[in-house]
């Protein structure tokens, strides 16, 4: 089945909300996303950022703090939202893709594939959305973190796992699949299912963007979770030796416990 699927991009700010700046808020601290903007297409999404961040580069809006805006803004999260179709405002995960971008408009992460299944949808229709929220692993220049790193997690629409408007200090313990590793894995689920299970509804399902997340222990939780790939961040601020021993703590111990489980 083809078909053209008309959409526009929603581009949200989330900006730090400072109460004293010079005060570290780790482990958990909260950003603004209320102000969105627009666009027909992402050329249009891509230029407005760029504009946006020649305009600031020295533009102080904080002048007791000597901030510019470039210091205010945390990152841009972008949204493909399908038009002339139902959608759930509450939901945090609904789009046909889903982009990240950093304060000066470089590209941070990208879903090229969506989350998204029409409510009017039959036959065919099914499997049309199954194609398109099907997720077929990373490239390696994609996967910016590895085990034992220490990052931030964006709460934000295109996250489900997290709260809306949080920034957690984390800890990695398992990256990504790349796109060699569920090659293999969808081969290895081809071989031991059939009928229904193979057709692109299913498969969206059992290869949907859940698998596209890191596996990381939140300092403020202390077990593991997930964060999806385009929502994970070099940290911003200084963090403090305390802090750092705490989570390389929580990461042997993880590794330790999963030793122990897989007699190793």
């Amino acid at each position: 089945m083809n078909r053209e699927v008309e959409s526009i991009f929603k581009v949200i700010h989330y900006e730090h909300i400072y109460s004293n700046k010079r005060k570290l808020p780790y482990p958990t601290f909260r950003v603004n996303g209320s102000n969105e903007i627009y666009f027909k297409n992402i050329e249009d999404v891509e230029s407005y950022m760029q504009k946006e961040a020649d305009f600031y580069k020295n533009k102080l809006v904080h002048q007791s703090l000597d901030d510019n805006y470039m210091d205010i803004l945390y990152a841009y999260v972008i949204l493909e939202i399908p038009l002339k179709e139902v959608v759930n405002v509450d939901a945090l995960d609904q789009y046909l893709s889903f982009r990240t971008y950093l304060p000066d408009g470089t590209l941070w992460g990208k879903n090229e594939y969506g989350h998204f299944m029409s409510r009017h949808a039959t036959g065919d229709e099914y499997n049309y959305w199954g194609r398109k929220n099907q997720f077929w692993g990373r490239k390696p220049d994609e996967i910016k973190f590895k085990p034992g790193d220490i990052v931030e997690v964006l709460g934000c629409p295109g996250n489900v796992f997290w709260s809306n408007e949080t920034v957690d200090l984390a800890i990695v313990t398992k990256v990504p699949p790349t796109i060699a590793e569920v090659e293999d894995m969808r081969k290895k689920y081809i071989e031991t299912h059939s009928g229904y299970d193979l057709c692109d509804h299913a498969m969206s399902i059992e290869f949907d963007h859940s698998l596209d997340t890191y596996e990381v222990i939140p300092y403020a939780y202390g077990n593991i979770d997930h964060a999806p790939t385009a929502c994970v961040f070099k940290p911003t601020k200084q963090i403090s030796a305390q802090r750092k021993k705490h989570l390389m703590n929580l990461y042997e111990k993880n590794k330790l416990e999963q030793s122990r489980l897989s007699g190793t």
